[in-house]
């Protein structure tokens, strides 16, 4: 009876069967979306406030692996068409672009800022502004910001702002009383206390 022998394979072949193995992993395997934590201010306005001027900041998370090349601002009510806001203008980041879509009333109820020269890369941040005019109705609003980066993939958060009645209430005044006659005069420090941000300039000493 003959012999059977049987051969080790040689490492070579063994390497070749690895990359063959590899080549044949689809390539949208690899593909991952961009991470991202996205701001708007103020968080809180007066109802019928004319007008508020929006930052919208977008922050490309230091683990993204494409940079952002688009964002979309749907205004409140998001995906109805309408707009709940007044938009009276649109500034533009360097090197970006923005193009606008109105509603029937000819409110502009998406904004879409886009750049193919200056991308939001990773760890990075962009800034964009608008200014609108409030609503009258107080509620809470969501604004839906869609980032999409250079591979096409798309992000959708949701950012909530208020629209409130009330204007800032005064808690309390304080004073340094530096010349010590128990009662405010010209040399006196004054501290008013409110219980939100105000606009320091609304303060005066007339």
């Amino acid at each position: 009876m003959k012999a059977i022998t049987f051969r080790k394979p040689s490492i070579a072949l063994i390497i070749l069967v690895v990359l063959v193995a590899l080549l044949a992993i689809p390539s949208t395997a690899v593909q991952a979306a961009h991470s991202v934590t996205v701001t708007l201010d103020p968080v809180a306005s007066d109802a019928s406030e004319d007008p508020v001027a929006y930052t919208l900041t977008v922050q490309n998370d230091i683990g993204s692996a494409d940079d952002i090349v688009e964002v979309k601002l749907d205004i409140p009510p998001a995906g109805s068409g309408g707009s709940n806001f007044l938009v009276s203008a649109v500034n533009n980041p360097t090197g970006w672009t923005n193009t606008t879509t109105s509603d029937i009333f000819n409110r502009v109820d998406v904004i879409t800022w886009s750049t193919s020269t200056n991308a939001i890369g990773a760890n990075s941040t962009g800034t964009f502004t608008f200014t609108a005019n409030t609503p009258i109705a107080t509620n809470f609003y969501n604004w839906e910001v869609t980032t999409k980066d250079s591979q096409g993939t798309t992000v959708l958060t949701v950012v909530t702002t208020e629209i409130e009645v009330d204007g800032p209430i005064l808690l309390s005044v304080g004073w340094n009383d530096a010349n010590g006659i128990n009662g405010i005069d010209a040399d006196d420090l004054l501290v008013f206390t409110f219980d939100e941000a105000i606009d320091q300039s609304t303060i005066t000493d007339a």
